[in-house]
């Protein structure tokens, strides 16, 4: 067979297997469709979760959503007008801020160790002057 031209709907219940399917329309599966690769001028969208065993890879990923990872998320840089949290410890090189950097108990509690060594320090002077007096 050649061509087939239809003003209406091509269906088959097996394999249809071809060079390439080429649609000026569009393409739909209500079950899985599995391909090599998918190459799109346009937009890839689901209704339900995509997923990958391997590396997503690509130069953006843009989302008015919720980017989430359950393992560790590498990356370069990290630029929000929002908020950044962690449930865990969040390690960094270097804390640049424009705005305030807040930062609870630990900090405090290094602060208190750090300032009764001083008044120890300023306490023993003290003892040392008034034994000079004596």
């Amino acid at each position: 067979m050649g061509n087939v031209e239809t003003g209406g709907t091509v269906s088959a219940t097996g394999t249809i297997t071809g060079g390439n399917i080429a649609t000026g329309g569009t393409m739909s599966s209500t079950g899985t469709a599995t391909a090599g690769n998918l190459a799109t001028g346009g937009t890839v969208s689901a209704t339900g979760t995509i997923t990958s065993d391997d590396t997503i890879t690509g130069g953006n990923l843009a989302t008015g959503g919720t980017v989430s990872s359950t393992g560790t998320a590498t990356l370069g840089n990290v630029e929000t007008g929002g908020t950044i949290s962690s449930t865990g410890t969040a390690t960094a090189g270097n804390l640049v801020t424009g705005g305030t950097l807040s930062v609870t108990e630990l900090l405090q509690l290094e602060m208190l160790t750090q300032l009764e060594q001083l008044v120890l320090q300023v306490l023993s002077q003290v003892e040392v002057l008034q034994l000079a007096e004596l």
